[in-house]
């Protein structure tokens, strides 16, 4: 599947930043997840997210920019799989609330497991 037809698939624009403020809703409420987000700019956090996940989803790819910055935001966290997994399962039930087609969380599922390198420490 295109990048551009995922796009379309998640509602366009509307679409993406309706799931990722809803996954973030997630993320921030979760009791194991929230204390790494003490001290953060939620808002600029979820703005710059849905910038490059809408830029992804358009093809206009910027990975080694991604992958360093990835790096760099998350060391020293100790972040571990079980972590990772829970952000996978509050993306996926953002995207099943607004009734995105299994082939586009499929590929959004991908695309965010494509992180984990570069966040997981354990």
């Amino acid at each position: 599947m295109a990048d551009s037809g995922v796009f379309y698939l998640l509602g366009a624009d509307e679409g993406i930043k309706a799931i990722l403020h809803d996954f973030y809703d997630r993320m921030f409420a979760d009791e194991d997840l929230a204390p790494y987000f003490e001290g953060i700019d939620r808002e600029q956090l979820r703005n710059r997210h849905i910038r490059y996940f809408t830029n992804h989803m358009l093809g206009r790819h910027t990975h080694e920019y991604r992958d360093k910055i990835l790096r760099q935001s998350h060391r020293g966290l100790a972040l571990t799989f079980e972590h990772y997994e829970r952000a996978i399962r509050h993306i996926n039930a953002a995207m099943r609330k607004y009734k995105v087609p299994l082939e586009a969380r499929v590929y959004v599922e991908t695309y965010f497991r494509a992180f984990k390198p570069h966040i997981i420490e354990k």
